[in-house]
């Protein structure tokens, strides 16, 4: 997100930033937007399907734990937790 787009939203939102505060917004936002894309280009996060036609809503088996502990990249079985990598990089 450029420096420009930031002040026109800024402006519309009526915030009144520093600049650190705008810097610091901008680069929230350009995560944000970073990861939006990255949903946009994965089509099983699509809400619907690519045909557009909703499916029917019908209960199918589903799978046991033990294979999806065994489908996981990483599973702590003693805690019963799958563990993944962070999507987005955070100060926590």
């Amino acid at each position: 997100m450029e420096r420009a787009e930031l002040q026109r939203l800024s402006e519309r939102a009526r915030l009144d930033l520093d600049d650190s505060e705008a810097e610091e917004l901008r680069v929230d936002l350009q995560r944000l937007l970073t990861y939006v894309e990255r949903l946009e280009d994965d089509p099983d996060t699509a809400p619907v399907p690519a045909d557009g036609l909703p499916q029917d809503d019908e209960p199918r088996p589903g799978l046991t734990r033990q294979e999806i502990a065994e489908m996981a990249p990483s599973f702590n079985p003693e805690k019963g937790l799958f563990v993944c990598q962070r999507i987005l990089d955070g100060d926590d």
